[in-house]
Order: structure tokens, then C-alpha cells, then sequence
């Protein structure tokens, strides 16, 4: 990152906290991401279609396409995410994109 109103020298204290990730998906049966943060416990989110639901049917396997959103909240620096397919089912993804803040240390004056 550059500052825009000086000199544009670039900034060097800071940290990238993550807020959230998307992941794109095609013909997926359902999968799941782990996201595991220095000193907190793993946090496990599944994409899945459950019984009960209009587009699930008993009998038949059905895809899905779509996005699936899930909270991150962790430094950048200090964080895994992992994508899991555990079932017999696929899965196909395209992309995954994050979004975050960028917090500055400090600011010279």
C-alpha cells in the first residue's frame, strides 16, 4: 500500500485482518472450511442440503451452484483455511475471494 497525500512512501506497520471469505462452487454436492486462528478453536462451516428443505428430494443426489460466505475474523498472518469434501459427493470449485481491513500501527505526523 502507498500513501496517496505525501510522498508516497509505502507503509510498513499494520496488519490485514480478515472479516470473511466467499467461495464459488458448481455441481457440488457439499464440502466444508475449516478456519483455524492462533489461540482460538477451529471453526468448522458446512455447505450442505438437508432433508426438509424444497430443493432436496429423498432418492435423488442433487448439485449445487452458488456462492457460500463464512466469517474469517482473524489476522491474516495468523490463520489457516482449509476446504474439506469428506463425502462421496464432489465438488467443484471455482474461486475464492476474501475481504478485510487494513489497521495501521501508526502514522508519521
Amino acid at each position: 500500500m502507498k500513501e496517496g497525500e505525501d510522498d508516497g512512501k509505502p507503509i510498513v506497520g499494520g496488519r490485514l485482518q480478515l472479516l470473511d471469505g466467499t467461495i464459488y462452487y458448481e455441481n457440488s454436492g457439499g464440502f466444508e472450511v475449516e478456519v483455524s486462528a492462533t489461540g482460538r478453536a477451529t471453526s468448522t462451516y458446512q455447505l450442505n442440503r438437508r432433508l426438509g428443505t424444497p430443493e432436496f428430494s429423498l432418492g435423488d443426489i442433487v448439485f449445487y451452484s452458488g456462492s457460500f460466505t463464512f466469517p474469517i475474523l482473524a489476522d491474516s498472518r495468523e490463520v489457516t483455511i482449509k476446504m474439506r469434501n469428506s463425502s462421496y459427493l464432489r465438488s467443484c470449485w471455482h474461486n475464492a475471494e476474501w475481504s478485510a481491513n487494513f489497521v495501521l500501527n501508526s502514522r508519521r505526523a
